[in-house]
């Protein structure tokens, strides 16, 4: 746990840097506070987004295996489809809180963040969602 939270410290620090250098990723008038929020929601589903990566690779994996196994295909889409799921309702619930504090995005934010895959990964260029 104090491994997590390290490395989530250190996500933190290394996308607030990119997202100074990046305009904030290209979110229209994002506050500093609103910023903040933004960077701890990324930190929090940053491992569950890498969860879902290594199965996506597991995945991957099990299709260029020959000689192929039908079973380790299905295996391997019924991990990446919950790991997309938990992810997707990790990522959902940190933004209905988001929206529900004073950092709320207004449309044109929310469509900008839509752009950018829904948190600081990919702009810090870590590829995920």
């Amino acid at each position: 746990m104090a491994r997590h939270l390290a490395l989530a410290g250190l996500l933190v620090a290394i996308v607030g840097a990119s997202i100074v250098a990046q305009q904030a990723a290209g979110i229209p008038g994002i506050s500093p506070q609103q910023t903040q929020a933004l960077t701890e929601l990324t930190a929090a589903i940053a491992p569950l987004a890498d969860a879902a990566a290594a199965a996506r690779d597991r995945l991957v994996a099990a299709t260029l295996t020959v000689p192929r196994s039908a079973a380790a295909i299905s295996a391997g889409a019924d991990a990446l489809k919950a790991a997309e799921r938990t992810l997707a309702v990790a990522r959902a619930d940190a933004f209905s809180a988001l929206q529900s504090s004073p950092a709320r995005f207004a449309p044109g934010q929310v469509a900008a963040l839509v752009a950018i895959g829904g948190s600081f990964l990919r702009a810090a260029g870590r590829g995920g969602n």
